[in-house]
C-alpha cells in the first residue's frame, strides 16, 4: 500500500469537505511541521471597529477571525503549541493515522462554525472585551469515538515527505569542477 502525504491529504480532504472556513496548508520540511492556517468571515455593520491582538483594525462591514492548527515531530521541530488553537505530535518516520487527521478536521469544522456564531454575539456584546475559539476536546475524543465505532476510522499511515535542502554552505561551495571557488 503506498502512503499518503499529509499536507497533500489535508487539502485534498479539506477541499472535498467544504468547511465552513477557508484555510491554506504550509508545510515546512526544514521544521517538519505542517501548519493549517483558517479563517472566517462575519458582516458587521460599517461602523464596527475590533482591533486584533496585532493591532490591526477589520475592514468596515467585515469582521475576519483567523487561527491554525499545526502537526509537528517533538524530536525535530520547534515549536510552541500554545501558538495554535491546537496542536498535534506525530512521528515524521511513522506518520500519523489518516483516521485522527479526518477526526480532527471534522472536529474543526464544527469549532469554527460555532466560533462564527461566537464571534457574532462578542461584537453584539459590548462589554466583551476579548474572543478566541476553544478547542473541546471531550466533543474531539466523541468524534474519534464514533468514527471508529462506525468503521470509518483509518488507520492508513500519512506521512510527511520531507524534503532534504541543500544548505547555504552547501550551495557556495559549488562544484569541484572550479576547484571548490566560486567564479563571479
Amino acid at each position: 500500500m503506498e502512503s499518503k502525504e499529509l499536507a497533500e491529504y489535508i487539502d485534498q480532504f479539506l477541499e472535498d469537505m467544504h468547511p465552513n472556513f477557508q484555510w491554506k496548508v504550509v508545510k515546512n520540511s526544514v521544521q517538519h511541521i505542517v501548519e493549517v492556517f483558517f479563517t472566517f468571515k462575519i458582516d458587521v455593520a460599517e461602523d464596527i471597529q475590533v482591533q486584533d491582538s496585532e493591532g490591526t483594525v477589520n475592514e468596515p462591514g467585515v469582521l475576519q477571525f483567523e487561527d491554525a492548527v499545526c502537526f509537528y515531530d517533538p524530536s525535530l521541530s520547534h515549536v510552541s503549541p500554545n501558538h495554535y488553537l491546537r496542536s498535534f505530535i506525530f512521528d515524521t518516520d511513522k506518520g500519523i493515522e489518516q483516521g485522527l487527521v479526518d477526526a480532527i478536521f471534522k472536529h474543526l469544522n464544527i469549532v469554527a462554525t460555532q466560533g462564527s456564531a461566537a464571534l457574532r454575539e462578542f461584537v453584539k456584546e459590548p462589554t466583551h472585551d476579548q474572543f478566541e475559539l476553544s478547542w473541546n476536546e471531550t466533543n474531539f475524543e466523541g468524534t474519534l469515538d464514533t468514527l471508529k465505532d462506525t468503521g470509518r476510522y483509518s488507520t492508513d499511515l500519512l506521512q510527511m515527505n520531507v524534503k532534504k535542502e541543500v544548505s547555504l554552505i552547501d550551495q557556495i561551495k559549488g562544484s569541484s569542477k572550479d576547484d571548490n571557488v566560486e567564479r563571479i
